[in-house]
């Protein structure tokens, strides 16, 4: 090369750097920017109407209840779906920051949109078949179907399942699933209180289902579910006799969420969740071990509903923990233990935990979002800068001076009242065969209404 395409090489590199200066300087803001401005991993709904609310995908534990004079905010993770009022569902958006919601039955409405129907005996809805246009159930998300299904309905069932396909299903506790309806509709959610194993092949057509929640009545069930392939999130309701093969999910290893009732059940079935992130217990009148959740170390969230819990310690033992719900039989030395091993939770329920007096080791919590306590607290609470969510008893807010400070503490911070340790009123507790079963956990727990 000779001195003369050197200097030229030279001069064409000057001529760049401004042009990789301002390269760099583009990238450097870029990083600035997402990492000043971060997605926030929770989304707070301002909930506008008259009735329980609470986190179905989440289930059970505490339950909001605004009413006709104030409001009142629910925390979701992504992809969790509200039960509102008696017969309301709904799955918010991303972006939505408030739902207003009212219940017509047998229509439900959200932000002034039919968004369910119910389906009864109280209500003849041949009249408002005849005249309805699509128009009308453009946001429509579900059909709930509370008593057996009269057959002139089919011919506008089957209209409505042109226009919605995707429609969820609910059925009431008392209401069978319809396998006709199954036929009709490809639904992204179906809630109901049972479906024998004989039945499981109607659902195998079902391609979009995301949800599935079941009451399993059959002694032994040893016949698998067909593959969903979107299936995420399953909720069972096992009878405490029941006994589940281990196969029984083989075919949808890929479930991410799990909640099922813990009474006395082998739950060998659930070892084929390779990708489990989420799992809910409903704890009953019997003790559960809790030693088989070493194997799931990918969680992210799990809730100990109820009372009666083994080794809960073991909790220790899944490093990957975001939301954690403790249930009402965890002591102050499990409580700090936990919390001392899991520095970046985000979001911590603490059921009616009687024995936990001092909440002094939340102050080590520095990602800590969201708190929901619905039973004791103390002034560390007034220490968590860093929330953004914060529920406490309905009767703590009879403290106007308690609350002031906490708003004043923590200004950027929703602060509601929650209705305590509660199942709820709503058919939508699924719906409830275990009614008798909680009315014992719910012993020793001061009632919420």
């Amino acid at each position: 090369m000779t001195k003369t395409q050197i200097s030229d090489n030279k001069n064409q590199l000057v001529k760049l750097l401004p042009v990789f200066a301002t390269a760099l300087l583009v990238i450097g803001i870029g990083l600035a920017v997402s990492c000043t401005n971060k997605t926030d991993p929770y989304s707070i709904i301002k909930l506008n109407g008259k009735g329980e609310c609470y986190n179905f995908s989440k289930y059970w534990g505490y339950m909001l209840n605004p009413d006709s004079s104030c409001t009142t905010s629910m925390l979701l993770g992504k992809g969790d779906l509200l039960a509102l009022g008696e017969g309301g569902v709904f799955f918010p958006n991303s972006d939505e920051k408030t739902i207003n919601f009212e219940e017509k039955p047998p229509f439900f409405y959200v932000n002034g949109k039919i968004t369910s129907i119910s389906i009864s005996n109280d209500t003849d809805l041949i009249g408002w078949f005849k005249q309805m246009k699509p128009d009308d159930i453009s946001d429509l998300k579900a059909i709930l179907f509370n008593s057996e299904i009269p057959e002139n309905y089919y011919p506008y069932l089957s209209k409505i399942a042109h226009i919605k396909p995707h429609a969820s299903l609910f059925f009431k506790d008392k209401c069978k699933i319809d396998p006709e309806m199954l036929k009709l509709f490809s639904p992204r959610y179906l809630i109901g209180q049972k479906l024998l194993q004989k039945d499981y092949n109607l659902l195998a057509g079902f391609k979009d289902l995301e949800v599935l929640s079941l009451g399993l009545d059959d002694s032994i069930i040893n016949v698998p579910l067909p593959y969903l392939p979107k299936l995420k999130q399953v909720i069972l309701l096992p009878d405490s006799k029941s006994s589940i093969a281990s196969s029984f999910l083989k075919n949808n290893s890929q479930i991410e969420k799990l909640t099922l009732t813990a009474d006395q059940i082998d739950l060998t079935f659930i070892k084929l969740l390779k990708n489990l992130k989420e799992c809910s217990f409903v704890g009953s009148k019997e003790t559960t071990n809790l030693n088989f959740l070493k194997q799931f170390k990918k969680l992210e969230v799990l809730r100990l509903v109820g009372d009666n819990y083994n080794n809960i310690n073991i909790v220790n033992e899944l490093p990957n923990l975001r939301w954690l719900a403790l249930p009402k039989n965890t002591s102050q030395q499990e409580f700090n233990s936990i919390i001392a091993n899991h520095k970046n939770l985000e979001v911590l329920e603490i059921l009616a935990c009687d024995s936990v007096k001092s909440f002094k080791s939340l102050a080590q919590l520095n990602n800590l979002y969201g708190l929901i306590i619905t039973h004791g607290g103390d002034s560390t609470i007034l220490s968590l800068k860093n929330l953004k969510y914060l529920s406490l008893p309905k009767d703590d807010f009879e403290d106007g001076a308690k609350i002031a400070s906490l708003h004043k503490s923590l200004p950027g911070c929703t602060i509601v009242p929650n209705e305590g340790f509660c199942l709820g009123s709503g058919w939508l507790l699924l719906l409830i065969p275990f009614i008798l079963i909680f009315r014992l956990m719910m012993r020793n727990i001061k009632p919420a209404h």
